[in-house]
């Protein structure tokens, strides 16, 4: 016998689960086996219980089992880590998902070439362009207009719930609204935060006017902001997306952002996590 695979009923944070368990002897490891055998045991547990999350916990430095766990269709699941036996597990389930995709970088992937800025524009951040009242309408403004087309945005905010929400949140950096100027007219926006402490930004709303899009400056506005959040020492960077708004989800992914899970209350957004962009 080479090795074993199969499915253990559990609980895990109060939740009862089907624990992905598989050890394989090293000599047959790179073959596929560890795949092969999960993706059979979750079609089980999926046929005969299938109210049951499948959940495997991984080490964080057993890179190949957590590559296992997301080719059998299980996603990074942070609400589930928890200490296993020997330190810290990483926590990969089937936990139904909600009409919101988020994803996450490591900010120490290499990233793209970031595409030429048109004829004509540049970048700025608030912190270079100074944080005055005036700048604030004027990407309040171009804030509500690049957000009119998101899928599931809803009512777009007041200025002082945007102010409150934008600029009075506990993540608001200055060098973290960056900007795209035609000229002197604001046409695009990436606004990451940064809650002082935490090991991740957040991606809150990239976008631009109509006149300025497909000519990748949404792209090189992200980038930026990303090179931005490995300035402040960050580890990962995190977004979200309505699972209909599947060109920007396809464009991060492309960018190296994978699929995960964290916690996140949309109703009622902690400083910082949620912006504006997004009012269910």
């Amino acid at each position: 016998m080479v090795g074993y695979c199969g499915l253990k009923a559990s609980t895990a944070n109060g939740l009862s689960v089907l624990n992905l368990i598989y050890r394989f002897t090293p000599e047959v490891w790179g073959r596929g086996y560890a795949t092969e055998a999960a993706t059979a045991a979750i079609a089980w547990g999926t046929a005969h219980q299938p109210s049951t999350p499948v959940l495997a916990r991984v080490r964080p430095d057993n890179v190949s089992s957590q590559n296992v766990a997301l080719k059998v269709g299980l996603l990074r699941d942070h609400g589930m880590d928890d200490e296993g036996e020997d330190g810290q597990d990483l926590a990969y389930t089937n936990r139904p998902r909600t009409e919101w995709v988020q994803l996450e970088l490591p900010t120490d992937i290499a990233l793209p070439t970031s595409p030429a800025l048109p004829a004509g524009v540049s970048l700025a951040s608030i912190a270079e362009l100074g944080d005055t009242e005036q700048l604030r309408r004027r990407v309040y403004e171009l804030n509500k207009e690049c957000a009119a087309d998101i899928p599931g945005r809803g009512e777009f905010f007041s200025y002082d719930e945007y102010i409150q929400r934008r600029f009075a949140a506990d993540g608001y950096q200055p060098d973290g609204i960056i900007l795209a100027l035609d000229g002197a007219a604001l046409v695009g926006l990436c606004v990451i935060s940064h809650v002082p402490g935490r090991e991740w930004a957040f991606i809150e709303m990239t976008g631009d006017r109509r006149s300025h899009r497909r000519r990748g400056l949404a792209t090189a506005l992200k980038i930026s902001a990303i090179r931005q959040a490995r300035g402040w020492g960050v580890s990962t960077v995190r977004t979200i997306h309505h699972r209909g708004n599947n060109p920007i989800i396809t464009a991060n992914r492309m960018l190296g952002f994978l699929d995960t899970s964290f916690t996140l209350n949309l109703d009622t957004p902690p400083s910082g996590v949620t912006g504006p962009s997004i009012k269910p």
